[in-house]
C-alpha cells in the first residue's frame, strides 16, 4: 500500500528538478577597466625639479592665558574708516591685538599693591628699630667693659637687639610674600592681553568683542612672510649633495621672470619610512611680498647621470607583493603582459621625483605598458579592459 504523501513528495522533486534544469550559471564579472600609459624615454632635464608648497618662515598661535570676555580687538584705519583687524593685515612686534575685561584683576592688583606698600613700611620701621637696637647694644658693651653698668643692663640690650633682628626677618618675609602676590596679580592683568611677539601678517582671527573665551584657545595666528620656506623630498642616493647653505634656483607658480634664489637651511637626518626620501628645507627671501604661503614652488637641481630617463606617474606605484619574507616591502608597478589583456606585477627601483612623476632607475624598459588608474585594485594574472 502506497503512502498518501508519496505522490506529493515526488511532485516536489519533479518541480525542483525542472527549476534546476532552467537555472543558469552566474555570469562572470567583466574585466576591470584600467588606464594605461606606455613608458617612454624622456629628456632627463625634466627631472631636475622637485616640487613643494611654500610655508611661512614662522607661525605663532596666540591665546589668552586666563578665561574672560573679550573687551577690545585691535583696529586699523583704511579708506572706509576704522575697522577691526582682519586676516591679511600687517602686524608689528608687541602690537596689542585684543584684551579681556580685566576689572576684577585690576582690583586684585590694587589690593596687593596696597598690601605690598604696607609691608614695605613695616620693614622700614623694623629696620630703623634694629639700627637703634644695634647702637644701644654697642654702647652697652663698651660701658660694661668699663664697669659703668651692671651685667643686667647689657643683657637687656642684647635681648632688645635679638628681638629687633627677629622682627626684621619676619616683616621682610611678609614683604616678600606681598611682593609675590602683587606680581601674580599684575601677571594676571597682563594675561588678559594678547600681543604679537613677531612682525608679520595676521593669518587668522577667531575672537569677537563680547565673546567669552577660555584659556589656551587660539585667538590669533600671526605668520612671518618676510621669508618663506619650501620642503621637498630627496632620494637617499642624492641626499649627500644637500648641504646647509647651498644655493638653488626656485621657480614659483604665478611668479614670472628669473628664478628666485633659495638657500638650503635644513636637511632631515632620518628618511621618511614610506618613501625613503629625506626632507630638505629651502628658504626664500620675500622682501617685495610677491610670494604667498601655499604657492607651489619647484626647486631646480642638476640631474643624475644620463641624457634620458623613464618617468611614470606616482599613482602607478604600489607596494610590492613579491618581496622576500621578512624583508622590507619595495615598490612595484602593474604592467600588461605583451600581447595579452592580463597584468603582472614588476618590482622597480625608483629615482628622483619630478612633480607628480618619478624616475624609474630599474625594472622597466621603454615600451612597457603600465597601469595608472586602477593600479591599487588589480591582482596578479587578472584580465583587464584598457580604457581608450
Amino acid at each position: 500500500m502506497s503512502h498518501p504523501v508519496a505522490p506529493l513528495f515526488l511532485g516536489v522533486l519533479s518541480l525542483v528538478g525542472l527549476l534546476g534544469a532552467c537555472a543558469k550559471p552566474p555570469l562572470p564579472l567583466p574585466p576591470r577597466a584600467v588606464e594605461v600609459i606606455q613608458v617612454q624615454a624622456r629628456d632627463a632635464a625634466a627631472l631636475s625639479r622637485f616640487t613643494g608648497s611654500l610655508a611661512p618662515w614662522e607661525q605663532v598661535d596666540l591665546s589668552f592665558a586666563v578665561p574672560g570676555k573679550v573687551r577690545t580687538v585691535a583696529e586699523v584705519q583704511d579708506d572706509a574708516g576704522k575697522r577691526p583687524i582682519q586676516e591679511g593685515d600687517p602686524v608689528r612686534r608687541n602690537e596689542l591685538l585684543a584684551t579681556l575685561d580685566d576689572s576684577d584683576e585690576r582690583l586684585k592688583a590694587r589690593a596687593t599693591a596696597a598690601s605690598l606698600a604696607s609691608a614695605a613700611a613695616q620693614v622700614s620701621a623694623a629696620e630703623s628699630s634694629l639700627t637703634q637696637a644695634t647702637t644701644e647694644l654697642e654702647r652697652a658693651r663698651k660701658l660694661r667693659a668699663a664697669g659703668a653698668i651692671a651685667a643686667a643692663e647689657l643683657e637687656r640690650a642684647e635681648s632688645a637687639f635679638a628681638a629687633a633682628t627677629a622682627h626684621v626677618e619676619v616683616v621682610r618675609a611678609q614683604r616678600l610674600a606681598a611682593s609675590e602676590q602683587h606680581a601674580l596679580a599684575r601677571s594676571t592683568v597682563d594675561d588678559t592681553r594678547v600681543m604679537s611677539p613677531i612682525d608679520g601678517v595676521l593669518a587668522r582671527r577667531s575672537v569677537e568683542v563680547g565673546e567669552s573665551v577660555g584659556p589656551g584657545v587660539s585667538a590669533f595666528t600671526v605668520i612671518d612672510v618676510s621669508r618663506l620656506r619650501v620642503v621637498f623630498g630627496v632620494p637617499a642616493h642624492r641626499v649627500g649633495e644637500m648641504t646647509i647653505g647651498r644655493k638653488l634656483p626656485i621657480y614659483v607658480e604665478g611668479v614670472t621672470g628669473d628664478p628666485l634664489a633659495g638657500t638650503i637651511t635644513k636637511v632631515q637626518p632620518v628618511a621618511d619610512p614610506v618613501m625613503r626620501s629625506f626632507s630638505v628645507e629651502v628658504s626664500i627671501h620675500n622682501g617685495e611680498g610677491a610670494l604667498r604661503p601655499g604657492m607651489v614652488a619647484s626647486i631646480a637641481m642638476s640631474q643624475e647621470g644620463g641624457a634620458s630617463a623613464l618617468l611614470i606617474p606616482l599613482e602607478a606605484v604600489v607596494r610590492s607583493t613579491q618581496s622576500r619574507a621578512g624583508a622590507a616591502r619595495g615598490f612595484a608597478v602593474w604592467v600588461l603582459v605583451p600581447e595579452s589583456d592580463r597584468v603582472t606585477q614588476r618590482e622597480v627601483e625608483l629615482g628622483d621625483l619630478a612633480g607628480n612623476e618619478v624616475r624609474v632607475r630599474q625594472g622597466l624598459v621603454a615600451g612597457d605598458r603600465v597601469i595608472v588608474r586602477g593600479a591599487q585594485l588589480v591582482r596578479e594574472g587578472e584580465p583587464v579592459r584598457v580604457l581608450p
